[in-house]
């Protein structure tokens, strides 16, 4: 499939943890693969963790991660993800969720994200105040976040989505390393749902975002959650949206209609 002048942004996934998300991981990357063949495709794997001899042509480099365990004794996905930047090349790079697909092309997406005058950006659902949250604002009540951080009563609160991240490194340092720290504020009791045993790393950025200011906000028609009925067809889908994530948004329990997880069966086998 031809494409067009790709920027020079490379991608990235995770691997670890149930056998499903390296083949998800797959998956993903096929559908990249296909859509815009000449992307550079990074996937970081957790211990113990192997992508199959089968698959490995899809991606460009194979690396190891280092992920400490979570109360299980299982790789932390929210310790990963909030200090996924550490293992970043300099240089852009757009991180995808491994239980994602890319629906057409990507290159617009990362035209976009190039001309983008911020160094790190993410889907943004919302945003509000302490008296006014913004929606999607999940996992802890908005007066616990300002209270924590001592924040002003018109202080913004972002509501966040992890699906997607992209960071231009080293620019977006000062800014991730708030958001590592971020996650270490925060222990499971204070939680309003779970998410396994782990601290969410979308509350360690949006505690960030609240406690810099900093609004992430990038390219509108990035990804779909599925979350809500809106498309009648695939191509009614694909206009719209470049990436299509099967477990959306939601604490711990997906809330992806079926329209959409016969949509990625639909993607995978053209």
């Amino acid at each position: 499939m031809h494409t067009a002048s790709l920027p020079p942004i490379g991608i990235h996934i995770l691997a670890f943890g149930a056998k499903g998300y390296t083949y998800a991981a797959c998956n993903l990357a096929a559908s990249l693969r296909y859509f815009t063949p000449d992307v550079h495709i990074t996937v970081h794997v957790g211990r113990g963790t192997e992508i199959p001899a089968t698959h490995a042509h899809l991606f460009d480099t194979i690396t190891g991660i280092a992920i400490p365990p979570d109360r299980r004794e299982q790789p932390d996905p929210g310790y990963a993800k909030a200090n996924l930047c550490d293992e970043l090349p300099d240089g852009k790079s757009l991180y995808i969720d491994a239980d994602s697909i890319a629906l057409k092309d990507i290159t617009p997406l990362l035209t976009e994200l190039d001309k983008l005058q911020k160094p790190f950006a993410m889907q943004v659902i919302g945003i509000g105040t302490k008296d006014a949250p913004p929606g999607y604002f999940d996992w802890v009540k908005p007066a616990r976040m300002s209270q924590k951080y001592s924040l002003s009563d018109n202080a913004n609160l972002y509501g966040v989505q992890s699906s997607w991240m992209f960071f231009e490194k080293p620019r977006c340092q000062s800014f991730t390393d708030v958001a590592s720290a971020c996650l270490e504020d925060w222990v499971l009791p204070e939680l309003k749902g779970r998410w396994g045993f782990c601290i969410p790393d979308e509350l360690a950025y949006s505690a960030a975002c609240s406690v810099m200011q900093y609004d992430p906000s990038g390219p509108e028609g990035a990804i779909c959650f599925g979350s809500k009925n809106m498309h009648d067809s695939v191509q009614q889908l694909r206009d719209e949206y470049h990436l299509l994530s099967i477990y959306g948004q939601g604490i711990g329990t997906p809330k992806v209609r079926p329209f959409y997880l016969d949509a990625y069966d639909r993607v995978l086998h053209e």
